[in-house]
């Protein structure tokens, strides 16, 4: 696999995991979980069970993969293998804008999701997603849910849908892959673009086309002449995905923001159902994972950009001030207001405050 992560990143990962994955409230908290007990070992030990999780995530490519394969991973030989996965990835099982049902009901028992994909059923999602040019880098992901409040917001909404909030990463910028130039913002008239949310309100009103397409169809599509753009990761995982070959013309940050809205999630069940120590460890693992990862697609996004101008003819566009300041103020402008919904308006004022806090 290309960026692949190194064997010693394993064994550090597996290091931190069983230094501190077993302390007391590591674990994501639920509205209905038991205390963790901090007696049970996460390892595997003599006389404990095997645990089995079927897993789903939103795609089974790029920088989602990749993310599931090394956290499967590194959740498995930290437990000895006590901890079997079974990954069904994007839509093997359900479609991607059911997951949010199927983890709650118990079709996944872990689930790497996209809040993205459920705004309209929950409108905090919206601004828990990102929107372009509120904030600023992957870490912000990070800081606004532990430091900023996002965190205990998530477990209160996912808990009404009966599923527990486990924690949220984020990964580099999403960018734009193009079959024709996308120079200025005038040249996305006319155009049918892939895209979902807040972006796709913005990018209509600039006057193209949007549709949401299952990110596994997203190449075939670009390849067919069915979109002419898509919005699909960050270079890396556009790399990585092969898009050069279909798809000449980059637009690259800052026009979209850092994806925030990627989290992992538990069937409420299931979780209350492990030890307080194997919670903990789940939890310490996918967050390693993420960093793991994010520092991985930030060290080689510069020599992707390079490798796919050189070798492959790909044209990379950044737009001036002029072109970034009409899209940011289409984004705000169909920023969809609802006071009346008490999880978007604490979503919104964890934000402002956390702006204010960092100064953005």
């Amino acid at each position: 696999m290309r960026g692949s992560i190194t064997k010693r990143s394993a064994y550090l990962a597996l290091t931190l995991v069983m230094l501190f994955g077993v302390l007391a409230g590591c674990a994501a908290p639920t509205a209905d979980a038991p205390a963790p007990d901090e007696d049970t070992p996460s390892p595997a030990a003599p006389g404990q069970d095997m645990i089995e999780i079927t897993m789903g995530n939103l795609w089974g490519g790029g920088h989602i993969q990749q993310v599931t394969d090394q956290f499967v991973e590194w959740c498995e030989e930290a437990t000895d293998g006590r901890m079997k996965f079974t990954v069904l990835p994007g839509e093997t099982a359900v479609p991607v804008e059911d997951h949010l049902d199927a983890t709650g009901e118990g079709v996944f028992d872990l689930n790497y999701m996209y809040e993205g994909y459920y705004q309209e059923e929950i409108p905090a999602f919206q601004i828990m997603t990102g929107i372009p040019g509120m904030l600023r880098e992957p870490a912000d992901a990070w800081k606004i849910s532990k430091l900023g409040g996002w965190e205990g917001l998530s477990q209160k909404i996912y808990a009404e849908h009966d599923i527990a909030f486990v924690g949220r990463i984020a990964r580099a910028a999403d960018a734009i892959v193009s079959t024709v130039p996308i120079a200025h913002v005038a040249d996305l008239k006319g155009l049918k673009i892939r895209s979902e949310g807040i972006d796709a309100e913005a990018l209509n009103s600039l006057g193209a086309s949007t549709v949401f397409t299952p990110q596994d169809e997203v190449y075939v599509s670009l390849s067919s002449g069915l979109l002419d753009a898509a919005e699909s990761g960050d270079a890396t995982s556009q790399y990585d995905t092969g898009f050069y070959e279909v798809a000449k013309h980059w637009i690259q940050p800052p026009l979209q923001n850092c994806a925030l809205g990627l989290v992992l999630n538990a069937n409420m069940d299931f979780w209350n159902s492990l030890s307080g120590a194997d919670r903990a460890l789940i939890d310490k693992i996918w967050h390693y994972t993420g960093e793991v990862i994010i520092h991985d697609q930030e060290y080689r996004t510069k020599s992707v950009l390079e490798l796919v101008q050189k070798e492959h003819g790909v044209t990379v566009y950044y737009w001036d001030d002029e072109d970034l300041k009409a899209w940011s103020e289409a984004v705000m402008s169909n920023v969809e207001q609802h006071p009346e919904d008490p999880y978007w308006v604490e979503a919104w004022d964890l934000l402002a405050s956390y702006q204010e806090a960092m100064g953005y």
